[in-house]
């Protein structure tokens, strides 16, 4: 068994090199999108994409304001209302990188507000948004809302931002693709893509894909744990879309902190911890360990 894999990862650093790409650390992380386009990962969510791919793009929204490349509109989610004065310290930490590129502020957005912009622009996911067993899934969903609807950068409140990151937020935001976050929490675990940073241009085909696959549903008739959440708004609903995103083939181009993957379906862009973040979850935040954080609140299965 071990054997077609050594193959396929031999294949699959072959044609990265081929493509120019040397960057080591998110050249692992492209590794596994080579892997998963090449077979060894099969979710089991991936014959409902596929399906649902065949479908028009017609899922009912109105948009507030498109915005375009090169203007960012920056998001977080916090569904008590106000969050606590240590989650609030790292908004501001990232609002003061953003002003120093001179981007715009992030705006927090309530359980109640975040609800009165899903039944004006995005009604599709209504159901699934009040239906959510968990404070992380409403923010799974609403991030969901707000990039299909207008494009945004997502930032999880608990990202504890590099200093004088501003430069590559700015660079990201002047993109005229979609950039997603790839990171590896270990050594030993598997470099994956997750939803705890993007920044989605309007009219990006992976979000809209994903929009569609979670639209309408009623969570009070899924089990509340956490393969749930992961699997219908969470981090590996993200990695079955990207992997039929780079069904086919694709082409790897890198510059000093981006990674471009172009396919016949587009291009996205990928961006590794090391560019931009200190830490993915910031040290001794007061919610941690309690019912709050979703990793201790919903059972695995």
């Amino acid at each position: 068994m071990l054997q077609p894999l050594r193959r396929n990862i031999k294949y699959a650093k072959a044609r990265i090199a081929a493509a120019g790409y040397r960057h080591l650390r998110i050249g692992n992380h492209l590794l596994r999108l080579a892997q998963i386009t090449l077979g060894i990962s099969k979710p089991t969510l991936a014959e409902r994409i596929y399906t649902s791919l065949a479908l028009p793009c017609a899922f009912p929204f109105k948009s507030p304001h498109h915005c375009s490349p090169g203007t960012l509109n920056p998001i977080q989610y916090w569904s008590q209302g106000a969050p606590p004065a240590d989650v609030a310290e790292l908004t501001n930490r990232w609002n003061y990188e953003l002003s120093e590129a001179g981007l715009p502020q992030i705006k927090i957005y309530s359980r109640s507000t975040a609800f009165d912009y899903i039944r004006n622009y995005m009604p599709c996911l209504e159901l699934p948004f009040s239906t959510a067993f968990h404070y992380a899934l409403e923010a799974d969903i609403f991030r969901i809302a707000v990039a299909a609807a207008e494009g945004c950068m997502w930032l999880d409140c608990d990202l504890l931002p590099r200093r004088r990151c501003g430069d590559l937020l700015r660079e990201i935001a002047e993109c005229r693709e979609s950039t997603y976050f790839v990171w590896r929490p270990n050594r030993r675990s598997k470099p994956r893509i997750t939803n705890s940073f993007f920044n989605v241009v309007p009219g990006c085909n992976v979000m809209n894909q994903i929009c569609r696959t979670t639209s309408n549903i009623d969570f009070r008739l899924l089990p509340a744990t956490k393969d749930t959440i992961a699997w219908n708004g969470g981090p590996k609903l993200y990695n079955a879309v990207i992997e039929l995103f780079l069904t086919g083939g694709y082409h790897v181009r890198r510059n000093r902190t981006l990674a471009s993957v172009s396919s016949d379906k587009g291009k996205l862009n990928f961006i590794d911890k090391y560019s931009f973040l200190d830490q993915t979850k910031a040290p001794g935040l007061s919610y941690t360990g309690t019912s709050m954080q979703w990793q201790i609140a919903v059972p695995d299965t």
